[in-house]
């Protein structure tokens, strides 16, 4: 019989993630966020390409991840 592990997650809400990196001294430029995960995380995704699962809610897509870029800032 094969193992199979738990699935743990969390969730890091993205004003801590924001207010974190400006408390480091980044200076945040942009921040996106992308419908769709690598991952089949959650119930009720649906494969739309290799390595691309959606989710939607009363007909709306979900944002499942996202990206900051910024910069250190000097001093």
């Amino acid at each position: 019989m094969d193992a199979v592990a738990p699935l743990a997650t969390w969730a890091h809400p993205m004003s801590s993630v924001i207010n974190a990196l400006i408390s480091a001294g980044i200076q945040v430029e942009r921040v996106n966020e992308y419908p769709f995960s690598p991952y089949n995380c959650f119930d009720g995704m649906v494969k739309q390409a290799p390595g691309r699962f959606t989710l939607s809610h009363k007909g709306n897509e979900v944002a499942l991840v996202y990206s900051i870029s910024g910069r250190k800032v000097a001093g």
